[in-house]
Parts: structure tokens; C-alpha cells; sequence
């Protein structure tokens, strides 16, 4: 049979089967949650989240399959995270690039699908990785140049005006390389061009 529990003579809670069905939030409260403590839900959808906040219902967290967790505003999947640590954003299916590996899937219809910023009082920079036109875009805004980097040490640079430096941070010219330069291929002999 339910058990009722009371505070100040209003109905608190009712526990059927030691199960709480109904829960007055305004007279009763839910008690500190700690480790062992297990709280369960029912698996949702977008449009109607198993987890949401007070007066936005289509807003929120559910679980579109086991092991498998999803997060939805105004009713639409926004970000999914799969069974094996994949996480989707605009996909419900994360494409895996290889076996094992955890992969970020970011689907849109704009060419800057990430966008990255530094915020800074005195030099802002921020760009994007995107796709469009069946190429991998790497775009820098704010007049700043792409810098390409290995092991802490600068080693390409590309002008926000369209110079090339490899080897220094300053172009002198459309391309400019500061160190020696091999041009060969399997035909012809090596041709070594070695600066001073």
C-alpha cells in the first residue's frame, strides 16, 4: 500500500511499492543525492527529453539508445554521444574514421564548422576548420596569419596577405623558405639549393 509523508500538515510524498510517484516540489524536497544513490528516468526523445528544466520541456537530455546519451533544444537532437565515446554535433551518427579511435563529427552547412578565438584586449584572433567544395578549409579571420606548428617551434607560416614562410615568421616574397631546399623525384637527379 503507498505511504504518504507529510510536512506541515501537506502532503510531501507518496511511496507505492518503494517507488515515489508523486512529489509536491513547493512542500517537499529531494534529499541530498550521494554516491550510491541511483535515480532513474525514462529514455525520452528529442521533442520531449527525459531530463528538462522547469517550463521548457523540449529542452533537455535523453536516451535515444543503450548506452547511448543525447541533448536536444526546442525539440531538435543537437549533440549525441555514442556507445563507443564518439560524439556527434548536428549528426546522430558520429562517422568513424578508424577502429578504436574516438572521433568529434561535426555536420553543418556552413564552410566554418569550428570556430576557435583568443580573446585578447590588445590582439583578438579567431578562425575556423570547415569543408565546402569538397575541401578542408582552414580559415583565419581578423587579419591574422595560419601558423603551422611542431613540437613547439613554429615551422609554416601563411600571411594573412598570401605570403608563405617556412623556417621564418617574415616573408620577403610570395614564398619564402629559410634553410635549404631539396627538389627531387624518382627520375631525375637531386637538386640541392642551399642558402648561406
Amino acid at each position: 500500500f503507498p505511504v504518504t509523508i507529510q510536512t506541515n500538515n501537506l502532503p510531501t510524498a507518496v511511496i507505492t511499492n518503494g517507488t515515489v510517484t508523486t512529489l509536491n516540489s513547493t512542500t517537499g524536497t529531494i534529499p541530498t543525492l550521494v554516491a550510491t544513490t541511483l535515480v532513474t528516468t525514462g529514455t525520452g526523445t528529442a521533442a520531449a527529453p527525459a531530463i528538462v528544466p522547469t517550463g521548457d520541456t523540449n529542452t533537455g537530455l535523453f536516451f535515444p539508445a543503450a548506452d547511448t546519451i543525447a541533448a536536444s533544444t526546442s525539440g531538435t537532437e543537437r549533440l549525441r554521444i555514442d556507445s563507443s565515446g564518439n560524439v556527434g554535433i548536428g549528426t546522430t551518427s558520429p562517422t568513424i574514421v578508424a577502429s578504436n579511435s574516438k572521433v568529434l563529427d561535426i555536420v553543418g552547412t556552413l564552410s566554418g564548422a569550428v570556430r576557435f578565438e583568443r580573446t585578447s584586449s590588445t590582439n583578438p584572433t579567431y578562425g575556423y576548420v570547415g569543408a565546402t567544395n569538397g575541401a578542408v578549409e582552414l580559415i583565419a579571420q581578423s587579419n591574422s596569419p595560419i601558423v603551422f606548428s611542431t613540437n613547439n617551434t613554429e615551422r609554416l607560416r601563411i600571411e594573412e596577405g598570401g605570403d608563405v614562410s617556412i623556417g621564418t615568421a617574415t616573408a620577403l616574397s610570395k614564398l619564402h623558405v629559410h634553410g635549404n631546399i631539396t627538389l627531387s623525384n624518382t627520375t631525375t637527379a637531386t637538386f640541392i639549393v642551399t642558402g648561406k
